[in-house]
């Protein structure tokens, strides 16, 4: 079951979280359709 809502497999986990790999503490991120991450000001 998918925790961390990224799946593309809703509602099966596919490792999609591990994009969350290297975010840093305290900071808001958007994840965009092409796979890339922008961070939210």
């Amino acid at each position: 079951i998918c925790m961390c809502g990224l799946t593309n497999n809703q509602p099966f986990c596919d490792g999609a979280h591990k994009k969350t790999a290297g975010e840093e503490e305290g900071k808001v991120y958007r994840y965009n359709p092409d796979g890339t991450r922008t961070e939210v000001q």
